[in-house]
């Protein structure tokens, strides 16, 4: 009787060694990308610092900052911020009928700062939409990009990306130039609420910028949509995790 209970002592003291381990095992992979924080700007429009400048933007902790900038003429002006970053062009569209460009931007290993601020170009009328995220890879990030136009509509796709690795966070970029005011935008294929602003009607192009970040690669093609029918143009970019 000894013998058997030693027997299954040992037995459930391996068990549960056997637990121990898988239960402690590092995961595999590498922790998933996550948004630190977002801003915009408008030419012209306060913020709040001044006419076309962000808010206060606490990138601490990023690897990553991705913009949405739209324009009209004047050239894609890339992000212009307080800690003199420099970025990086992905990926410029084509420009749309009235001549509005999406355009997106990237800067890897940013200097980061609890108080960034952001500054619209005015000779373009250029609106941005900034996205600062931890956990990318911090050198050469960009990964596949694509771009649309369309004329007079109230949607437009970005166009297909297939991201050729997991875990990549993907960026939607829009531009739209319906002058009434009050237009939001949405975005499916279970991208994130945007983060937008209506053209203005005298300074700045309407426009947005939203995410998702895969656990697998897929192919992934987001359709943009309003209400008012007007002409277009989409980006879309992907970056690597580490």
């Amino acid at each position: 009787m000894k013998i058997l209970i030693l027997t299954f002592a040992s037995i459930a003291s391996a068990q549960v060694m056997q637990q121990a381990i898988v239960t402690t095992k590092a995961p595999s992979g590498t922790t998933p990308i996550t948004l630190i924080s977002s801003t915009k700007c408008q030419a012209g429009v306060d913020a709040g610092n001044g006419a076309g400048k962000s808010a206060n933007w606490n990138t601490t902790g990023a690897s990553l900052y991705v913009g949405c900038s739209t324009s009209n003429g004047g050239g894609n002006p890339g992000p212009v911020d307080t800690q003199s970053n420099s970025n990086s062009n992905a990926i410029n569209s084509s420009a749309d009928s009235l001549g509005n460009h999406a355009s997106i931007w990237y800067a890897a290993s940013p200097t980061t700062n609890a108080a960034v601020q952001v500054t619209c170009d005015p000779g373009p009328f250029q609106s941005l939409y900034m996205f600062a995220f931890a956990n990318t890879k911090t050198s050469s990030p960009l990964d596949q990009t694509n771009s649309n136009t369309t004329g007079s509509a109230t949607s437009i796709t970005t166009g297909s990306i297939t991201p050729t690795t997991d875990g990549q966070v993907v960026f939607a970029c829009l531009t739209q130039n319906d002058n009434s005011g009050g237009v939001t935008f949405s975005i499916n294929a279970s991208f994130n609420t945007p983060v937008q602003s209506p053209n203005n009607g005298t300074t700045a192009d309407g426009g947005a910028g939203s995410y998702k970040v895969q656990t697998t690669a897929a192919a992934v093609n987001p359709t943009w949509s309003w209400s008012v029918a007007a002409v277009a143009a989409a980006a879309i970019a992907s970056f690597k995790a580490p």
